[in-house]
Order: structure tokens, then C-alpha cells, then sequence
């Protein structure tokens, strides 16, 4: 799953890659789990949260054995 860039900065803190799991649920079905969006917190005393993946639209790939990505699909966590 990838965030999109913003179109209107040359750099843009918020694009990221996120890997997901998933298992084969039967012929040419996957079940993925994405990311529930919570803010979790870290370093020391907790100061600092991140997100993993905040709400928004991503781009989903899959890749193949060689590692060569799909056509990417948007798809929106709320």
C-alpha cells in the first residue's frame, strides 16, 4: 500500500510504503488486513505518536514472485 504524494510540494513528508499481511483465502482471493489507523505511542514516556497509516486514500499493489507490482488500485481508510 502506498500514500500518494502531494501534487503540489517537491517534497512531501506524508508519502510512505506499507507492507501488509494477508493469506490466501482460495483460487485468486487474498484477505489483506490493513492497518487500523490508530495512533500508537513512542520513544521514551510516550512524547512523540505516529500513525502507521492515517486516514486517507492509498494505492494497493500486488507484486508477483519477481517482484514486478499490479496496476494499483485506490482504496480509502476511514
Amino acid at each position: 500500500m502506498v500514500r500518494p504524494m502531494a501534487i503540489t510540494h517537491h517534497t512531501d513528508s506524508e508519502q510512505r510504503v506499507i507492507r501488509l499481511s494477508h493469506t490466501v483465502a482460495g483460487p485468486g482471493t487474498i484477505r489483506v488486513t490493513a492497518p487500523d489507523g490508530r495512533v500508537y505511542p513512542y520513544g521514551a514516556g510516550g512524547g512523540h505518536t505516529h500513525a502507521v497509516a492515517g486516514r486517507g486514500y492509498y494505492m494497493l499493489f500486488l507484486l508477483n514472485s519477481a517482484g514486478v507490482p499490479s496496476i494499483a488500485k485506490f482504496v480509502r481508510l476511514v
